[in-house]
């Protein structure tokens, strides 16, 4: 086991756990940042800056569209948009 993580009871709702990126867990977010990095360069081409930032907008407003489709028991809501009656 790699032990990137620690888990501790939470104080104040003892039905839930806290979790901590550990020493050995933040040195690997380290070694692998760079390439996080270069992976975003190429996600996102040569757009400027002013077309990410449009793009962002974009995303978010099919986020926010899309997410009711898919939460749990939302099956009238998909029916509704899909013009499908139950």
């Amino acid at each position: 086991m790699l032990k990137l993580m620690s888990e501790t009871n939470n104080p104040n709702d003892k039905r839930s756990k806290l979790l901590e990126l550990t020493h050995e867990g933040l040195n690997e977010i380290d070694a692998v940042r760079s390439q996080m990095y270069t992976m975003g360069s190429l996600a996102d081409g040569d757009l400027s800056e002013e077309e990410k930032a449009t793009m962002l907008t974009i995303f978010t407003k099919l986020h926010k569209f899309h997410k009711p489709l898919f939460e749990p028991n939302h099956e009238k809501v998909r029916c509704e948009k899909l013009g499908i009656l139950e």
